[in-house]
């Protein structure tokens, strides 16, 4: 998914209005840079994603 619903720009820099921010990899990594603990959460998130999907296609493969 492509994306971060919901982030504002409170979330992105003190100071920052409600409004919505919409996502762009620039932004993100620059976000991430500035944020190591949260690191940790997202590479465990992916690691989730990345191994519910393998299941799932291992799944696909056994019912083929």
């Amino acid at each position: 998914m492509d994306g971060w619903d919901g982030v504002t720009e409170m979330d992105i820099a003190p100071g920052g209005t409600g409004e919505a921010v919409p996502f762009s990899p620039e932004l993100w990594a620059e976000w991430i840079s500035d944020h190591p603990e949260a690191w940790g959460p997202v590479t465990d998130a992916v690691v989730a994603q990345y191994k519910a999907h393998d299941a799932s296609r291992a799944e696909a493969r056994k019912n083929s």
